[in-house]
């Protein structure tokens, strides 16, 4: 029988390069990015700051701004912002319920798990579009 997923369990999965996983994944929670509009923000340097910058930059245009950055250095509720304030314990325990949930869909359906970092972008699209933001700014790996 195959352990339970977890999201502690996703980080031993290393990378997997390319969009399927995560497609899938997406697709299997209503593709809940599609109604958002984002700022891609990528590179090898500077992602944390720059998109910290936009973020703050649409916020005081007037825009309700979610921001989604990675690594988180003491909390993982850290990575999952809007308009500055870190996501509720409690929506971050349900979207995360959600995505395991999901997770394990994926499996069924590809043969393998998403890894810890497209969940972790998934529960970031779910909680975006619940709260109806103007605008998402994230860092992309």
């Amino acid at each position: 029988m195959t352990p339970p997923v977890s999201l502690s369990s996703l980080e031993r999965l290393g990378w997997r390069f390319g969009l399927e996983t995560v497609s899938a994944l997406l697709a299997e929670l209503g593709d809940p990015h599609l109604s958002l509009r984002c700022v891609h923000v990528a590179g090898s340097n500077g992602k944390g700051s720059t998109c910290a910058f936009l973020a703050n930059f649409l916020r005081r245009s007037g825009y309700r701004t979610g921001l989604y950055t990675s690594p988180h250095l003491c909390d993982i509720r850290e990575r999952f912002r809007i308009d500055g304030a870190w996501i509720p314990s409690g929506d971050l325990q349900r979207h995360t319920a959600t995505v395991l949930s999901a997770c394990e869909k994926v499996r069924e359906k590809l043969g393998h798990l998403p890894t810890h970092f497209e969940a972790l972008t998934a529960i970031a699209f779910l909680w975006f579009k619940e709260e109806a933001v103007d605008w998402v700014v994230l860092g992309v790996g």
